[in-house]
Parts: C-alpha cells; sequence; structure tokens
C-alpha cells in the first residue's frame, strides 16, 4: 500500500531587523521564515516543491512575502531545507533501483545451470 501526500513546512530563520510595518504604522522588528511545500511518500521520500520567504512583523505577525534569490544570498546560498527535502526524490529513486538490483542478482544466482 503506497501512501503520498503533500504537506507544507516553516522554519524560522531569525532577525530580519527593524523597518516600517504598514499595519502597525510605527518602526518594528520582524524575523524570517521559509515556507516550503513539499510532496512525500510514507513522509520518507519527499521533494520540495515551492519554496517562498516571508518577514513577519514580530507585533501583528502580519507577513510580507520576499525575494528568494536576495535571502538565500544572504544566507551564503544554501537553502535551509532539511536534507530529505532537498535530496527525498533522489534517495527513494536510488531504493527502488537498489531493489531491482538485488531482485536482478538473487536471481541470476538462483537460475539453474543450464
Amino acid at each position: 500500500m503506497f501512501v503520498f501526500g503533500h504537506a507544507t513546512k516553516v522554519v524560522q530563520l531569525g532577525p530580519a531587523g527593524t523597518r516600517f510595518c504598514p499595519v502597525c504604522e510605527r518602526d518594528r522588528t520582524f524575523h524570517r521564515v521559509l515556507r516550503y511545500k513539499y510532496w512525500h511518500v510514507w513522509f520518507v521520500f519527499s521533494d520540495v516543491t515551492r519554496k517562498q520567504y516571508f518577514e513577519v512583523c514580530d507585533v501583528c505577525q502580519r507577513a510580507w512575502e520576499v525575494n528568494a534569490a536576495a535571502v538565500e544570498k544572504e544566507l551564503g546560498g544554501v537553502a535551509p531545507n532539511p536534507s530529505a527535502g532537498q535530496f527525498g526524490a533522489l534517495v527513494g529513486c536510488g531504493v527502488v533501483l537498489l531493489f531491482f538490483l538485488v531482485i536482478c542478482i538473487i536471481q541470476t544466482f538462483l537460475r539453474p545451470l543450464q
């Protein structure tokens, strides 16, 4: 039985500095978050399908989307996705390939000599 699905996770990235909040109408501190959506099989094999970075006002909790390329450049070019989210599809393909390879090897040794 296969269990496919999709989910969304939010990762806190830390403070983003102080700037004017149009909702509060004052200078407020903001923090950054990453929201990513992914599909999965058994929650083991997964692949990220969408990433969005937001700056969130610490007082009113209103969020504004920011440019992903600028945030990733500021973070050193490394997206803070968990390793399962980054390489889950590749690992899943590797496991399936390994399974078929083991089946082929077993069949080769169990085949009677002709």
